[in-house]
């Protein structure tokens, strides 16, 4: 976790001339920064949960891809079928309206 060790700032500053309420109010201006940024980061359960959710949403689109594979594949078959049925009623269609060659 990030920290800021507002002892030794506030030493720092003062051995660099700023006088008290300069080193307080710089102290401060440090801490609330610290805070910001640690309010910001993403901790390894932060990481974990998006994880988690991102695998949870990929298994989703997953199994809408096989649902929707799976009825295009039922779709395709019946059309195949309807033509392979069409086909062979043109074959007999013309073997009974053609006569034998011979």
């Amino acid at each position: 976790m990030l920290m800021i060790d507002t002892l030794k700032l506030a030493e720092d500053l003062k051995k660099g001339g700023f006088n008290e309420k300069q080193t307080e109010s710089l102290v401060n201006l440090g801490r609330d920064l610290s805070d910001r940024v640690i309010e910001k980061l993403a901790t390894k359960d932060d990481l974990k949960a998006l994880n988690e959710s991102v695998d949870d949403k990929l298994k989703a689109l997953d199994k809408s891809v096989d649902d929707k594979l799976a009825l295009l594949e039922q779709r395709m078959v019946i059309k195949l079928g309807g033509l392979m049925i069409g086909g062979l009623g043109i074959l007999v269609l013309l073997d009974r309206l053609l006569p034998p060659a011979g």
